[in-house]
């Protein structure tokens, strides 16, 4: 059986389109992008600067309804590609932040 490539994953992905927060700790500069979407294990977003792969962050996506608290942890990058007007950046979870 031929399976989709998307049904290949181990965590499935949730699409999104919400505002989040990107902190760079090493400089405490703060960048805001649009989370693309998230998985148990990862993330992807779109944001105004490259980050280079292997960069740890600390993400907070904000969730349109506020039922939802925010997700705050810390990734790693692990992939960057150019877009229009951005880059769409790939991360791995590293852990949960409370």
């Amino acid at each position: 059986m031929i399976r989709d490539y998307e049904e290949k994953r181990g965590f499935p992905r949730m699409q999104l389109d919400c505002p989040i927060e990107i902190v760079e700790p090493s400089g405490g500069q703060m960048h805001l992008g649009t989370a693309r979407n998230l998985s148990a294990d990862g993330a992807l977003f779109h944001a105004p600067v490259a980050f280079a792969a292997g960069t740890v962050l600390t993400i907070q996506i904000v969730p349109e309804k506020t039922v939802v608290p925010p997700l705050r942890a810390e990734v790693e990058v692990v992939r960057v590609d150019q877009e229009p007007e951005g880059y769409l950046t790939a991360v791995a979870l590293r852990r949960m932040l409370g």
